[in-house]
């Protein structure tokens, strides 16, 4: 394994938020680089089950989807899809450096369970939430029963 998919404990103190847990900052930083794992993520009481991917992977979901979904003018697909060009353009300029301190996690076939059930039921979605707001997590995804 490379020296720079790792943190450091220089790297630790240096970049990692107090807040911030470094060993998920450290899982979401793999998954930038292909290397998926399922977790399950403690959000404001609620639990987010899925696998980590990356900010690409999930914008060219997002892409797709609107692509997918849009019934309207060509303008304004031509609109979202140049929007998500950028998008996709800024993410890839900034995969190529270190970024020891990431501020989203991302995770595809993910579900959010309130209770005993999984929301929703039927499938997984594409999820995106703050990294500071991660009060705990497990590795390995829920299933629904």
């Amino acid at each position: 394994m490379s020296d720079e998919l790792i943190l450091t404990e220089e790297d630790q103190e240096t970049f990692v938020p107090r807040d911030h847990d470094w060993l998920l900052l450290q899982l979401v930083n793999w998954a930038k680089l292909g290397i998926e794992t399922g977790v399950t993520l403690c959000v404001g009481g609620q639990l987010v089950s899925g696998t980590l991917c990356s900010q690409k992977q999930y914008l060219e979901a997002m892409r797709s989807a609107f692509s997918a979904n849009l019934k309207g003018s060509q303008a304004v697909a031509g609109a979202l899809d140049e929007a998500f060009a950028s998008m996709l353009k800024s993410t890839a300029e900034t995969d190529s450096l270190p970024q020891p301190n990431p501020k989203y996690i991302h995770l595809k076939d993910a579900r959010v369970f309130g209770g005993a059930t999984a929301m929703p039921t039927a499938h997984g979605v594409w999820w995106r939430g703050r990294i500071a707001e991660v009060d705990g997590f497990h590795l390995g995804a829920l299933k629904s029963a």
